[in-house]
């Protein structure tokens, strides 16, 4: 499989089976290390997909659908902004809106404003 996209072009090796795309089949986030982050599934658009020169049609295509999907994108409505977190907090940009890791702070709360005692 070709990824492609405006930032780099990588070649992936699958075993025989089924293809998971931006995500896992029903049942599979339950065998993931504690370490990956991502319980959810890919989040975002995709432009393309190159499958041996073939480009599948990921709608009708697909043999498991999950969340939503559905063509076109109009991105995040809600972007990380330079004031988006507040005593050195980290935005994380997701793909509704973001959160704030306050984690390397003193503060807490939604955008590390309340300070921790």
């Amino acid at each position: 499989m070709i990824i492609r996209s405006s930032y780099r072009v990588s070649v992936l090796s699958t075993p025989p089976g089924d293809l998971f795309i931006a995500g896992l089949g029903p049942g599979m986030y339950g065998n993931l290390p504690k370490l990956v982050a991502s319980r959810e599934g890919y989040q975002g658009c995709l432009a393309s997909v190159d499958l041996n020169g073939r480009l599948p049609d990921l709608l009708n295509d697909a043999l498991f659908r999950s969340g939503q999907i559905e063509r076109g994108c109009e991105g995040p409505s809600t972007t990380c902004q330079e004031d988006s977190c507040a005593n050195m907090g980290i935005c994380i940009q997701q793909w509704e809106n973001y959160t704030c890791d306050c984690s390397m702070t003193s503060y807490t709360g939604t955008q590390c404003n309340d300070r921790e005692y």
